[in-house]
């Protein structure tokens, strides 16, 4: 059993086709993620979900990692980012190549049940990781080492050689 969900909510209730309200990425992750992870006492810190584009965020907390999925055109992001620095975003793969998992994982696809189901296994399963990556007393480390890596992914993904200039 989870404690109370904690709602700060933007722009919520939009309208979806037919009128409907549009609610649903924050019901899957009501229903398909929390419950997978209960024992990690996430909150709902905010959600907002657009009637353009099929765009919504929700945003989960606890302790000092934040968790915020992301749907844009259909497809589903996750992002993590530290407390203390709240809206200091990195994408799932680049975490999860900074753990050392793989430089190719990370959470991108259709709102499905299997995909919050990986989700929820990541969290579950790296969750100590993650609270002492993002804990404020080692952020600043953590946080550079994201950048660096963020940026030379970025750079590859582009085609550009470390320091500059094409490949």
């Amino acid at each position: 059993m989870t404690g109370p969900i904690v709602r700060k909510t933007r722009n919520a209730g939009g309208t979806g086709n037919m009128g409907e309200s549009n609610t649903d990425l924050l019901e899957k992750v009501e229903a398909s993620l929390l419950p997978l992870v209960t024992s990690l006492h996430l909150t709902i810190l905010e959600h907002s979900e657009s009637n353009s584009f099929d765009n919504a965020t929700v945003t989960l907390q606890a302790g000092h990692v934040r968790v915020r999925i992301v749907r844009e055109r259909g497809q589903v992001f996750v992002d993590l980012a530290s407390a203390s620095a709240p809206h200091t975003w990195f994408d799932s793969a680049v975490v999860m190549d900074h753990l050392g998992l793989s430089d190719e994982a990370g959470f991108h696809d259709r709102a499905s049940t299997a995909l919050f189901d990986g989700i929820g296994s990541f969290l579950r399963s790296f969750w100590s990781e993650l609270t002492a990556a993002f804990d404020p007393a080692t952020f600043a480390a953590t946080n550079r080492a994201l950048r660096c890596l963020r940026d030379t992914r970025a750079a590859g993904d582009l085609g550009f050689k470390q320091g500059g200039g094409a490949a």
